[in-house]
């Protein structure tokens, strides 16, 4: 292949990770809304794809029909020849084709126009970037985790205890501790350990304790944490994608799903909420991407409150569930394994 063809592929990842990720946006809100997906923790791992895609995609370029590795070009092509392909079989898929079979971007397009060196600088510029968001990723990533370090080892355990018995079944099981620290200014999650503020213990009623352990203990079982820093890593390498609005969005979700958690253990809402306010009075926010505070944002702190107390536990039936689930869980792999703007 010639070695000027790799850089209108780098570009192209560049480009079509873009087109990628916002088609994949659109695909799967448009399948949570017309499938009624309500609950919140699948529809948080629904708005995963979007970030699963751009990666998958680097696997699914196929050199064997691109246009221009036949040093055919698609601009000079005559009218009527070129065509855009939306077709689902069983994989969702938009492409350019030929008539003669073979494929084009609009990468390739944008590529050629520009002309060679500007591609260059383009790829050179959002390339070095990367490796840059990368490596200051890095860097945080191990200061966090010093500083997580730092603050376990000085926490003092919590004489407590748990009365509600199917939760302290379930935290016998997962084998979490319960520290406080004053370092900290909201209870969370890290390394099986569950911190509270040392300020915070002694004004938490049984259920509002109870609940703080039922919500950030859903965060650990579900990976919540691993989840999050997957994401930050992705939109960091993929810096020229604006993908911190999609983020919020997922943690949001995330956040909600947890707080439903609650009725599993016959724990009160009003508990829930009571234990949000007081947790919210001296909270500040936290910096560590390590970890996931039980009040991460006071700027949605109503939006929050207004879910908890409105919220119901839904009941679905057995067959409805299934059929609805199963439907989704083609329409993502649809998505997910086809091919989108790329060539």
């Amino acid at each position: 292949m010639n070695p000027e063809l790799y850089w209108i592929y780098l570009f192209n990842i560049i480009i079509n990770s873009i087109l990628s990720f916002y088609s994949s946006v659109l695909l799967v809100s448009l399948f949570v809304y017309f499938l009624r997906i309500k609950n919140p923790r699948v529809q948080s791992f629904c708005y995963l794809l979007p970030f699963c895609k751009i990666w998958l995609d680097l696997f699914f370029y196929c050199f064997s029909s691109w246009a221009l590795a036949f040093n055919v070009n698609p601009l000079l092509a005559l009218t009527g020849t070129r065509t855009l392909r939306v077709q689902i079989d069983p994989f969702f898929g938009i492409q350019f084709c030929m008539q003669n079979g073979q494929t084009f971007s609009l990468a390739d397009v944008v590529a050629l126009s520009i002309g060679l060196f500007w591609v260059r600088v383009i790829v050179i510029s959002i390339g070095s970037g990367a490796v840059i968001a990368l490596i200051l990723c890095w860097v945080r990533f191990v200061r966090d985790g010093k500083r997580i370090n730092r603050i376990i080892q000085n926490a003092l355990p919590i004489h407590r205890f748990i009365l509600n018995p199917k939760l302290k079944s379930w935290v016998n099981k997962m084998k979490v501790q319960f520290v406080a620290s004053p370092e900290i200014h909201s209870p969370c999650v890290a390394r099986k350990k569950l911190l509270f503020p040392s300020s915070l213990i002694d004004v938490l009623s049984q259920q509002e304790f109870e609940a703080i352990i039922v919500h950030e203990m859903t965060h650990l079982r579900c990976k919540d944490c691993i989840i999050r820093l997957m994401c930050w890593l992705i939109s960091a390498v993929f810096w020229w994608i604006p993908t911190q609005w999609w983020r919020k969005r997922v943690e949001e979700l995330q956040e909600k799903a947890s707080d439903q958690a609650i009725y599993q253990f016959e724990i009160s809402k009003f508990a829930l909420a009571e234990a949000v306010l007081k947790a919210a009075r001296n909270t500040q926010v936290s910096n560590l991407r390590s970890v996931i505070s039980f009040i991460e944002n006071r700027t949605i702190l109503t939006n929050r409150m207004q879910t908890i107390l409105q919220q119901e536990p839904t009941q679905r039936t057995l067959g409805g569930r299934t059929i609805q689930y199963g439907l989704l869980g083609l329409s993502l792999c649809s998505i997910l394994f086809g091919k989108m703007w790329i060539f």
